[in-house]
């Protein structure tokens, strides 16, 4: 599967035999594996990492883009490395710090926010 990115969608029509289909022919002893698009199979389908929004949340940081440092037992956070947003954060030399960068859990009920979690 691959994103949406507009443009048409070839599902009109009947789809080729496997036997019928029209691949270049590989090369002797040719260690490869090559994918071809069956014509008229293409569909649409809703996401589902992000059920159609658009946005995937990162599972480290949970979108936030820093996390609480498990081993000093929550005193400090660090920026995440495994998403966009706190790689940002970390190329622009922010350092990770003792005092979270947001109200991240304050009162919003988050797990995620309580120290050492």
């Amino acid at each position: 599967k691959e994103p949406y990115k507009g443009g048409q969608v070839d599902r009109e029509g009947t789809p080729p035999s496997i036997w019928d289909m029209k691949v270049a022919k590989p090369t002797h002893f040719e260690a490869a594996t090559k994918r071809y698009k069956v014509p008229h199979t293409e569909c649409v389908d809703q996401c589902e990492k992000c059920t159609g929004k658009g946005e995937v949340s990162c599972e480290k940081c949970e979108g936030w883009g820093w996390w609480w440092c498990k081993s000093c037992n929550g005193k400090k956070w660090n920026w995440c490395s495994a998403c966009s947003r706190g790689s940002q954060n970390a190329a622009s030399g922010k350092q990770n710090h003792s005092n979270a960068p947001s109200d991240k859990g304050k009162g919003s009920g988050s797990s995620k926010g309580s120290k050492g979690t």
